[in-house]
């Protein structure tokens, strides 16, 4: 899913909050149009097996290790905009919101916002419910793993969609309230 995303979207600048191994950092910097790629790991151990695996993949990923926000005051201000972005750690409502509300400034029109694990917990779900009713959050789709988000910018009104419920099939698209 997330390099059909970071392919479809022609996403060249691609942010992960969450590195863990570098699995789906590998399948998402692999996209033929990523031309970088940071990931962000709180573990030493697994921020070094992230740049193990993501360095047989390409050269175009740089592996970081800490906590999200001091590195993210290191990375947003020498990024021109992001086309995507993978939410994948500190899986709680406040964190969630926060992380968002630190790149919405370089997020550019269109970019794709992946929020990993949105059924987590009734916490993630809250989370989940303020996002796809933000202002500027064009589309939202409850994948039930994850959610993803189309940002435009501006004072767009959200349209959501469920397609979690796998009896539901694909034919009946609810708009969230």
């Amino acid at each position: 899913l997330l390099y059909l995303l970071a392919r479809e979207s022609r996403a060249k600048t691609i942010v992960e909050l969450g590195g863990c191994a570098g699995i789906s950092g590998s399948y998402t910097a692999s996209s033929p149009h990523c031309e970088r790629f940071i990931t962000i790991e709180g573990s030493e151990v697994l921020s070094r097996l992230a740049r193990s695996n993501i360095s047989q993949i390409t050269s175009k990923a740089t592996v970081h290790h800490g906590f999200f926000d001091p590195v993210l005051d290191e990375i947003l201000d020498d990024l021109p905009g992001i086309d995507m972005i993978h939410i994948d750690g500190q899986h709680e409502k406040v964190a969630t919101l926060h992380y968002f509300q630190r790149v919405l400034p370089k997020l550019n029109p269109g970019a794709v916002i992946v929020f990993d694990d949105i059924h987590w917990s009734d916490d993630m779900l809250e989370a989940w419910a303020k996002l796809i009713r933000w202002p500027g959050v064009s589309h939202a789709v409850d994948l039930r793993k994850c959610g993803v988000c189309i940002w435009q910018g501006g004072n767009v009104v959200p349209q959501a969609h469920d397609f979690h419920d796998p009896t539901a099939g694909y034919a009946s698209i609810d708009r969230v309230a």
